[in-house]
């Protein structure tokens, strides 16, 4: 993208807002004494049989199924634009895509909403105004809890084929505002039930197709260095972490490990200047050191499609350089080009199908701290099912960034020649700035 040509987002940023957490923070990571001091109490309470180990864990698909319940949790701040005057039009853009998804998700999907207690009112407002009201349960905490939007990630959802349960499979922790107390929240008021294993997993790094499913392999490194998987004498560290994420998440399906065999940057800092004045750039915004994959989570640049005529599966893989070619852009400097190419191969030399579609870059500026972050502007990052076949698009051509919409256009092409349905979302970008899209924001309960 043309520096020159686009001018700055918004005063104070969508990447600097203080209402939205971004969904990666550097302590999300391990920090080792931390995570192994939790493990050994886990180890206690599940060994006391006060946490609830599943029989015959399985996953709830990323893909496959109608789409019957799922949940988003939805703070106070937005329903109450009026509350943030300097942020009213920010706000607005978060709120048009829950209105959206609420508006537009199959008229049989259950919603299960998670607020603050403040926001009862506005939010039946919403269910009155849409229709839904019938099909949405509320659960509501106080005016206190900071949980964010990003619904996907602090647990993940299994069903127990033994015992014919559903549950909340929490990671050994998870550090961002009060996300970790969702899953206990709405258990206690709903006919699901949560529990928590000793690893470290987060639900936007694991997408689950047909046999099979994907983990991001940052995290399973993590486990591995934690302590929490420990192979057996003779054992590959990679069967180890098969049987034990196996034993815990999901024993029908196979595990595959998803990473870049070529080295990752870690997110830099380094000054610009912007018109006459010094700046800050970031680039590889939210790679933590040493990681393997070119995003954190790796719902932010794979999609599930589902399997061709001949059988092979088909997955989405995200393609900068496409993006720029496109938008007539040279490929900017912190696109790893070069990683997402090799996921890409990998995925193919084992035989999945691998389509490639355009994830351009934009940037956001904080005209108060003088500084630009860089990021994805992700298609890949949709709400989708197969049955019948439908996608939900986040989109990124508006305001200051209206050429995005060629690369937008291009990825409904892509879906839409796979046979899906495509429901185009309002603008994304508040919420890629903070590395997640439209995935991020939903947990997919039920599917038929």
């Amino acid at each position: 993208m043309n520096k020159a040509s686009v001018p700055p987002l918004l005063v104070n940023g969508y990447a600097k807002t203080k209402l939205v957490p971004p969904r990666f923070k550097k302590d999300d990571f391990a920090v080792t004494q931390a995570f192994r001091s939790r493990a050994r109490f886990f180890s206690l309470l599940e060994a006391e049989e006060r946490l609830k180990r599943l029989d015959q864990p399985r996953l709830i698909s990323s893909l496959h199924g109608q789409i019957e319940q799922i949940l988003l949790t939805i703070p106070s701040w937005v329903f109450f634009p009026e509350n943030s005057p300097d942020e009213t039009s920010l706000i607005q853009k978060y709120a048009d895509a829950f209105r959206r998804i609420l508006q537009t998700l199959p008229t049989n999907t259950k919603f299960l909403i998670l607020i603050n207690e403040i926001s009862q009112d506005r939010l039946t407002q919403w269910t009155e105004e849409f229709g839904i009201t019938e099909r949405t349960e509320i659960v509501t905490t106080d005016n206190t809890t900071r949980f964010t939007v990003w619904a996907q990630d602090a647990y993940c959802v299994c069903d127990d084929k033994l015992d014919n349960e559903k549950y909340f499979v929490e990671p050994a922790s998870f550090n961002r505002a009060d996300d970790a107390y969702i899953a206990d929240r709405v258990a206690t008021k709903t006919n699901l039930e949560s529990t928590q294993v000793q690893l470290y997993f987060q639900g936007g790094n694991i997408l689950i197709g047909d046999d099979f499913w994907f983990i991001g392999a940052d995290y399973p490194e993590n486990s591995l260095d934690l302590g929490f998987v420990i192979p057996a004498p003779g054992e590959s560290d990679a069967k180890a972490i098969a049987r034990v994420y196996g034993n815990y998440l999901d024993k029908s399906r196979k595990l595959i490990v998803v990473g870049s065999r070529l080295p990752v940057p870690s997110q830099r800092v380094r000054p610009i200047t912007i018109n006459g004045e010094s700046w800050q750039e970031i680039l590889y915004f939210g790679n933590n050191k040493g990681t393997v994959q070119p995003l954190f989570h790796i719902d932010m640049f794979i999609s599930l499609a589902g399997r061709s005529d001949s059988g092979k599966y088909r997955v989405l893989v995200a393609d900068p350089a496409m993006a720029a070619s496109i938008l007539g852009e040279p490929l900017p400097e912190g696109a790893m080009q070069d990683v997402f190419d090799d996921i890409a191969s990998s995925l193919s030399e084992i035989e999945f199908e691998v389509i490639r579609n355009p994830m351009p870059m934009a940037y956001d500026d904080d005209d108060i701290d003088k500084v630009r972050y860089w990021y994805f502007a992700t298609g890949n990052n949709v709400i989708i099912q197969d049955t019948p076949k439908k996608v939900w698009l986040p989109t990124y051509g508006h305001d200051q960034w209206s050429k995005l919409s060629l690369t937008d256009q291009k990825n409904k092409e892509i879906w839409e020649s796979l046979g899906y349905s495509v429901e185009m979302l309002p603008n994304f970008h508040p919420f890629a700035a903070n590395l997640g899209a439209a995935h991020c924001i939903t947990k997919y309960l039920y599917r038929m």
